[in-house]
């Protein structure tokens, strides 16, 4: 059972790694790349409107059809979406990138699929004395994750500015 919570938590905690980064990073590159910031809050608007409308269902199917099924999906989903905003800044492109997930802290259809799948899972696999600790840690590490993330936006000033000091330990 602690093995499976271990799992569960690791899977929450590098799945939202990515998604702290993209909060401060994906609206400054899109800005960057000449769209406009209506199109910009479409694009999280509508990422979080999927999310509201798929999570009533999915959570339903996910206990038909397997909620780690839900879970995994959901989780690799957003591999897609950031596939298609590293390749395009075509507008119909992106909006579809940002309905299927790794759009703002909603993450569109893959968020719906984790929403519904992960605190079910994290619940049937603890004990009930254990749970308010291990929802406390989850919800610690998530925000944690998120923190890393929106951080790692400043890894590139961060190497840029140690490249002087490389080369002169080089010399």
């Amino acid at each position: 059972r602690s093995r499976d919570i271990a799992l569960l938590l690791a899977s929450q905690f590098l799945a939202s790694v990515p998604v702290g980064y993209l909060q401060v990073v994906l609206p400054l590159y899109l800005k960057r790349a000449g769209l406009e910031p209506g199109l910009i809050g479409l694009l999280y608007s509508l990422s979080g409107l999927v999310t509201a409308i798929l999570v009533a269902f999915s959570g339903v199917l996910a206990d038909r059809f397997g909620r780690r099924r839900f879970l995994i999906v959901g989780t690799a989903l957003p591999v897609l979406s950031y596939a298609i905003f590293a390749s395009t800044t075509e507008p119909a492109w992106l909006i579809l990138a940002s309905l299927i997930g790794g759009v703002g802290l909603a993450n569109g259809a893959a968020g719906a699929l984790t929403a519904a799948s992960f605190d079910a899972l994290l619940a049937e696999h603890t004990p009930a004395r254990q749970r308010t600790s291990v929802f406390a840690w989850a919800q610690a590490l998530w925000s944690l994750s998120l923190a890393l993330g929106a951080l790692g936006a400043a890894a590139p000033d961060l190497i840029r500015s140690a490249q002087p000091a490389l080369r002169e330990l080089e010399a």
